[in-house]
């Protein structure tokens, strides 16, 4: 039989104990918010998609009838003009919200599909970079996730950097998916390190 523990073994004991409690209580905290965040991210995504799909649907169908019926008459010419950019627009941000080449043809496509689209409408010229060629498709939350971090980072590569061009570079490895956004804009003041 050993010898019996003084106090302050006993108390780092005890301290050692709590330690390792409180560790295991922080990481099942880490992995229920982790499951959180996930959720928030499809239930965002379900949205956008349930929005995407009225504003194509019933809105679209309204814009189209009143543009048929404004383009019987010469006269209502400059109407007719005013609902087919107001239907462009609408169309443009159904597919904005939630592009169904996501879905149908997957991430490299809709990339491609959004980085054309970009170019045209902010006069940035934008590439894009898909490595390996034959990309796999992935779930389906990481596709979702990947789009919403290109189409962010270009709207601020848009409101922010100045820049002309842009350079999107997406690379599949082995355990993880490299995402890059490149501009030649202003950037930030000051030096970081490398």
């Amino acid at each position: 039989m050993g010898r019996p523990y003084s106090g302050a073994e006993q108390e780092l004991r005890t301290r050692v104990a709590q330690l390792a409690e409180y560790q295991h209580t922080v990481e099942l905290r880490t992995l229920e918010l982790q499951r959180l965040s996930a959720r928030l991210l499809q239930i965002q995504d379900e949205e956008r998609r349930r929005l995407a799909r009225d504003l194509h649907d019933e809105l679209g169908q309204q814009l189209t009838g009143l543009k048929l019926a404004l383009d019987t008459g010469d006269k209502n010419k400059e109407a007719s003009q005013l609902a087919e950019t107001a239907l462009s627009m609408v169309r443009n941000l159904s597919y904005l919200l939630h592009p169904p080449l996501l879905d149908e043809a997957g991430l490299r496509a809709a990339l491609h599909w959004y980085v054309d689209g970009f170019t045209k409408r902010s006069n940035i010229q934008a590439s894009l970079s898909v490595m390996p060629h034959a990309f796999p498709r992935l779930p389906k939350d990481i596709e979702v996730a990947i789009f919403r971090v290109v189409q962010e980072s270009l709207t601020n590569v848009y409101r922010h950097s100045g820049s002309g061009s842009a350079r999107v570079e997406i690379e599949k490895q082995a355990d993880c998916v490299s995402v890059r956004v490149r501009d030649y804009g202003k950037g930030l003041r000051g030096s970081w390190p490398a």
